[in-house]
């Protein structure tokens, strides 16, 4: 997923907010350059106004909405692609193999898979 990003943009600053239980998971991808941990039982409502905050300085360009989210419209993205709104629907709708969905939708963003 990150590798065709990396090659399509490759000064981009690319960054991944997750969950905790996915950051495992993402933390040795290679062509991340920062993965940020959204944890919204420990951080509370409170706790969410300095991660926003520290996200907005951030600055980012273009966000890549693979699950349905609100926290791209607090910081203030300019270009959202949404693979909800590509799709029509949720991915868990379909019944296709995740990772060949998140491929076409790059794809349809002009993105190939090397």
């Amino acid at each position: 997923m990150v590798k065709p990003l990396r090659i399509k943009f490759p000064q981009a600053r690319i960054s991944f907010l997750t969950s905790p239980g996915a950051q495992n998971f993402v933390a040795n991808w290679r062509d991340l350059d920062r993965v940020f941990v959204f944890d919204r039982k420990v951080m509370g409502i409170f706790g969410r106004i300095p991660f926003i905050a520290s996200l907005i300085k951030e600055k980012f360009d273009l966000a890549i909405v693979f699950k349905s989210t609100l926290m791209h419209h607090f910081l203030g993205i300019p270009n959202v692609w949404s693979l909800n709104q590509y799709l029509g629907c949720r991915i868990s709708d379909k019944k296709r193999h995740a990772a060949d969905i998140y491929l076409d939708f790059l794809r349809y963003h002009h993105i190939d898979n090397p």
